[in-house]
C-alpha cells in the first residue's frame, strides 16, 4: 500500500472474479461529482465531456475483477474542496513539527471579510509546493525552521504576499470526516496552477482506464483481469494482466498487461505503463516496463481521447518484452557480474530508504551464482513490498531498466 494518507483501500481480485457492467463503470462519473463539496461549472463540464469519450454499450467489460474494483472505489468517499484563493485570503500562521518533520498551518479567510473560514495543515508535498510557487523558498525555509526561527519565515511570507495580494492559486483541500462536525480536520494536499490544472481525479482516471482497456480488449479479442488495485484519498494504481500467457524457452512464463496510475496532488500526469509478470512455476517477479502513453492534467478531453487511442500499440511493447526476456534468461543460473550490477544499482539508488538498502546489501551476501536470476529477483520483491507501493514500483522499474533495457 501507499504510505502517509488519510484513507486507503485495496483489492486483489481472483482471475475469474466478475467483470463490471457498463452501467457500473459509468456510475463512477456520478460519484466523482459527489466527491466535491462544491463542484465548479468547469469541473462538471469536464466530467460530462469525459463521459462522452466512449460509446455506451450493454453488458460487461472484458476485464475480470473490475466489479470489485468499482465496489472498492465507491466505498471510499472523501470530501474534497478545490478552491481558487487569492494570496491575501490564504494566511500562513505556523510550521508545526509533526514528528517526521515540519508541516505548514494556514488559515483560509472568508471572501471579502476578515472572518476565518477554516484552518488546514499541509500533507504530502503541499508545503514545499506552496513555498516554491511563492518564491522558490522551500529549501531556505527548511533550513531556517531547523534553526527554530519560524518568525523569520512568517515575516518573509507576509512580505511576499503583499507584493501580489490578488494572485490566485488553486488549493486542493480534503477533510477526514463530516465538515459539519467539530472534530473534522482539514488538510491541504496540493497547490496547483489555477488556470491550467484540470481535475482528472481518481474517479475520472479509473473510468478512462477501464473503458480504454476494454476498447483495446474488444479490438484485439483478448481478455484482462485485475491483479491489484491500490487506492488512497489522492492516489490510484490499477494493475491489469491479459488472461493469456506465453511460455518462452527455458519454461519461463510471461504475462503482460498495463499499469494505470494517477496522482491528484500535483501538476503531473496520468500514466499507462507496460506491466509484466515472469514465473517459472516456483518463483515469480512482477516488473514495470516502458511508458505506453500518458496525458497531463492540463489537457482537454479531446486530446486525451487521442492519447488513449495510442493504447493500440500495447501489442508492440508486448512483443518486445517477449524477445527481451528470452535474451535475459531468467531461468538460468545468475552470473557473478550480473549479481553485482543488480545489487549495486539498488544500493546506490537515492530514492530508497536507508534501511531497505541495508537489507538489499545483506541479501547480496547470501545470493550466489547457484541460484536462478528469477529466484534472486523474487526475494528482492518480497523485501521491497513491505515499504509501500511507491518504493516497490521504483525497484520494479529499475530492474526493468537494468535487465531488459540494459541501462
Amino acid at each position: 500500500m501507499f504510505k502517509d494518507c488519510i484513507t486507503q483501500a485495496n483489492a486483489q481480485p481472483g482471475l475469474n472474479d466478475d467483470p463490471a457492467t457498463s452501467a457500473e463503470v459509468r456510475e463512477i462519473l456520478t460519484l466523482a461529482k459527489q466527491d466535491f463539496n462544491d463542484i465548479s461549472p468547469e469541473q462538471e463540464k469536464l466530467i460530462e465531456n469525459v463521459g462522452k469519450l466512449f460509446k455506451d454499450f450493454n453488458g460487461t467489460l472484458k476485464i475480470n475483477g473490475s466489479k470489485k474494483v468499482v465496489q472498492v472505489f465507491n466505498k471510499m468517499r472523501n470530501r474534497k474542496y478545490d478552491m481558487s484563493i487569492p494570496n491575501k485570503e490564504f494566511r500562513v500562521v505556523g510550521f508545526p513539527d509533526v514528528g517526521k518533520g515540519f508541516e505548514m498551518k494556514a488559515r483560509v479567510i472568508a471572501k471579502d471579510s476578515e472572518e476565518l473560514a477554516f484552518e488546514a495543515t499541509t500533507m504530502y508535498d503541499a508545503m514545499a509546493t506552496y513555498l516554491d510557487k511563492l518564491a522558490q523558498m522551500h529549501r531556505y525555509a527548511r533550513s531556517v525552521l531547523g534553526k527554530e526561527a519560524e518568525s523569520i519565515i512568517l515575516m518573509d511570507i507576509e512580505k511576499l504576499v503583499a507584493l501580489d495580494p490578488d494572485k490566485e492559486l488553486k488549493y486542493r483541500f480534503i477533510s477526514d470526516g463530516d465538515p459539519a462536525e467539530d472534530s473534522s480536520k482539514f488538510y491541504l494536499r496540493s497547490v496547483v496552477d489555477a488556470k491550467r490544472y484540470k481535475l482528472y481525479d481518481n474517479g475520472l482516471v479509473l473510468y478512462l482506464g477501464l473503458m480504454a482497456v476494454n476498447n483495446y480488449a474488444l479490438a484485439g479479442n483478448v481478455n484482462f483481469h485485475v491483479v491489484d488495485f491500490q487506492l488512497t484519498d489522492s492516489k490510484m494504481e490499477l494493475y491489469l494482466l491479459e488472461n493469456n500467457s506465453k511460455t518462452l524457452k527455458g519454461g519461463v512464463k510471461v504475462e503482460t498487461g498495463i499499469l494505470i496510475s494517477n496522482s491528484e496532488i500535483a501538476d503531473g500526469s496520468v500514466r499507462f505503463d507496460l506491466l509484466y509478470k515472469i514465473s517459472d512455476g516456483d518463483k515469480t517477479v512482477r516488473l514495470t516496463g516502458d511508458k505506453v502513453l500518458s496525458f497531463a492534467h492540463s489537457w482537454n478531453s479531446k486530446v486525451i481521447k487521442e492519447k488513449l487511442d495510442g493504447l493500440s500499440k500495447l501489442n508492440d511493447f508486448v512483443e518486445d518484452i517477449y524477445s527481451a526476456v528470452e535474451k535475459v534468461k531468467f531461468s538460468e543460473k545468475v552470473g557473478t557480474e550480473l549479481l553485482f550490477k543488480i545489487f549495486d544499482k539498488l544500493s546506490h539508488a537515492k530514492s530508497l530508504p536507508m534501511d531497505l538498502k541495508t537489507k538489499i546489501e545483506n541479501e547480496q551476501d547470501t545470493a550466489n551464482n547457484t541460484e536462478t536470476l528469477l529466484s534472486v529477483l523474487s526475494r528482492i520483491e518480497e523485501i521491497s513490498s513491505k515499504y509501500g507501493e511507491d518504493t516497490n514500483l521504483f525497484i520494479q522499474a529499475k530492474l526493468h531498466e537494468l535487465l531488459v533495457k540494459n541501462r
